[in-house]
């Protein structure tokens, strides 16, 4: 089971995490078990000269993959930052997420 200091992580929950070969991805737990995490369309961080993206963590596989991560290559686990969730659910799903609404002063 993957834990982190504040709550147990959820199916279907948007995690972040870092490898030990030092890639951060985010993506959506689909599934896990003791030794291993499964998750949806994984992404990982990229720098470029117009700032940060995400690029698709296996960029040969198929768009809808479900690669397998074993805990032993997970440095750390992390709730991502909501700009980044917002980023990796708009990208992974392919729409457009409408802004929240603000109250202009």
């Amino acid at each position: 089971m993957l834990i982190r200091k504040d709550t147990q992580i959820t199916v279907n929950e948007v995690i972040s995490f870092k490898i030990s070969s030092g890639e951060e991805i985010i993506g959506k737990v689909v599934s896990f078990s003791d030794k291993e995490v499964v998750v949806h369309r994984p992404f990982q961080l990229a720098a470029t000269q117009s700032g940060l993206t995400l690029l698709p963590f296996l960029m040969m596989a198929d768009d809808n993959s479900d690669p397998t991560f074993r805990y032993s290559s997970i440095v750390a686990t992390y709730a991502p930052a909501s700009s980044f969730k917002t980023a990796y659910e708009s990208t992974a799903t392919d729409l457009v997420l409408p802004q929240a609404k603000k109250i202009i002063t």
